[in-house]
């Protein structure tokens, strides 16, 4: 959906299921259009569309009828979730959803077939996004990283040089990734900013709202330091993670374990008498419990009441939506993927989803 400053609101179609692309067609048929009904009934709606490694191959081929529904359907797309490569929900997934990482190919030509898409989807005068992982899980150092993306980034160029669109492939810092602080960001940026030249107008950050707040950091101190660093910044994803202060082992093992899942890596962080502990996953923080204040990768929806537990969503007040509204060009995502596998009662998907849109809507209008 539009909004003033050439701002949009969406939310990630990563939180429905499917691999292929019949399966993603499906549920814009039905789920996106149902939605957009009831949400914004008389105005454009904006898709955020999560493609796989192969239905991006199935959609090259049908991508002129893909466009026509749009068009029929006031309908459009600026950004593509071109994080997880393969399937991304059922069966066990963990460290595996960055794989395959920058150091491959693989990433790249995946990668290149979703510029493919966006290019031929995107209106014509937007600026497009595609999200993707932090170049790798882990600290260590993968040269062949940066040069892929450097690639792809001359890529962007091509295309922009050819179609007249740009495209910012945009890099999702993610906790215990290459880049999950601000300071790991802005520190391998600076790098990049001067290894790719006059290709950096095609590189940038894909702020997850999430991400930082599990790493007890400000969304709205991120995108100040980034854009004052000179990095791109277009897509944010309007998430929320759990956060909690507990003081007993028992406590919180009462309240978290029902968050544990063989599907999704949940990395923690707790602060406790000035230090920040960190877990690769919430089931290795229930065995080494520290009393404090807990963070966890969780996506939970913004509207979530989850009574004894709260959620980061403290951080995105009116400062940092009236920042960004300001600024303009932005790519507003809502990101509840695992909304599938939250405990508890929750509401029916469209309508979880419906509820959080009003919320984002009611914050930048």
């Amino acid at each position: 959906m539009r909004i003033k400053n050439n701002n949009h609101l969406m939310y990630c179609l990563n939180i429905h299921k499917g691999e292929h692309w019949t399966d993603n067609f499906k549920t814009i048929k039905e789920n996106v259009l149902a939605i957009k009904k009831e949400f914004c009934p008389n105005d454009e709606f904006a898709v955020g569309l999560r493609i796989s490694a192969a239905a991006a191959k199935e959609l090259i081929k049908e991508i002129d009828v893909f466009t026509d529904f749009l068009k029929k359907n006031s309908l459009y797309v600026v950004t593509i979730n071109g994080f997880p490569f393969g399937s991304f929900h059922g069966g066990v997934i963990k460290e595996k959803v960055y794989l395959p990482d920058w150091s491959s190919q693989e990433r790249v030509d995946y990668t290149k077939d979703l510029i493919d898409i966006l290019v031929k989807v995107m209106p014509a005068g937007e600026i497009g996004t595609i999200s993707t992982v932090p170049l790798h899980y882990g600290k260590k150092v993968k040269k062949k990283g940066s040069k892929n993306i450097i690639k792809t980034a001359e890529y962007l160029s091509a295309v922009e040089k050819n179609t007249g669109k740009r495209i910012i492939l945009s890099l999702e810092p993610e906790p215990d990734c290459f880049l999950d602080s601000l300071a790991s960001t802005v520190k391998y940026f600076k790098k990049m900013i001067k290894k790719s030249g006059k290709f950096k107008k095609y590189i940038g950050v894909c702020l997850d709202c999430c991400h930082a707040g599990v790493e007890f950091e400000d969304p709205l101190k991120w995108y100040d330091t980034l854009t004052g660093a000179g990095i791109e910044v277009v897509k944010i994803q309007i998430s929320a993670g759990l956060r909690a202060r507990l003081q007993t082992i028992e406590k919180a093992r009462a309240l978290l374990t029902p968050f544990t899942d063989k599907e999704y890596l949940h990395q923690v962080r707790i602060k406790s008498n000035g230090k920040i502990s960190r877990y690769a996953d919430l089931s290795n923080a229930l065995l080494d419990f520290k009393p404090g204040e807990l963070t966890v990768h969780f996506h939970v929806p913004v509207t979530w009441d989850g009574k004894s537990i709260g959620s980061t969503v403290t951080n995105l007040g009116k400062e940092f939506f009236k920042k960004i509204i300001l600024d303009g060009y932005k790519h507003l995502e809502l990101e509840t993927y695992t909304y599938w596998v939250l405990p508890g009662k929750k509401l029916d998907i469209n309508a979880s989803i419906i509820s959080e849109l009003n919320w984002l809507k009611e914050k930048t209008f």
